[in-house]
């Protein structure tokens, strides 16, 4: 068991999104009507209101949009990993996701390209973590 504050991975709205963590790949809706990708998962599209939507594989790739440096932990589970950075990351496919980065804090700038990482929290839960793509990639 851990210390970290987990979601309800059980919630069929987003459900899927950890189970395709779990297994190592990202995942997100997107709506049959109108393709938009979104996130967080959402019983409408934001963009057509058409209800329901399709679970689609994504890239796992994309850049860094925002960035913010913590200092000190918000909550005492995530003191371990202090300082940590956490960014808005918008996705090749469109939306944008706030993920915790695995790169030093000194090392990160906005409009990097970053790729997904899968952080096993516990055998249930795997959370999406991002680093920057090295230029042997």
């Amino acid at each position: 068991m851990t210390d970290i504050p987990l979601p309800n991975i059980s919630d069929p709205l987003t459900a899927p999104h950890w189970e395709a963590a779990r297994e190592g790949r990202m995942a997100m809706q997107t709506c049959s009507q109108c393709d938009y990708v979104r996130w967080p998962a959402a019983i409408a599209c934001p963009e057509c209101l058409n209800e329901g939507g399709v679970w689609t594989p994504l890239s796992g790739r994309g850049t860094i949009w925002s960035l913010a440096v913590y200092e000190q932990a918000l909550h005492p589970a995530f003191e371990k990993w202090c300082p940590y950075s956490v960014a808005l990351v918008r996705l090749e496919e469109g939306p944008m996701i706030y993920a915790r980065m695995l790169d030093p804090p000194s090392v990160l700038a906005c409009e990097q390209a970053v790729e997904a990482v899968f952080e096993e929290i516990t055998e249930e839960f795997t959370v999406v973590t991002f680093r920057v793509v090295s230029d042997a990639t």
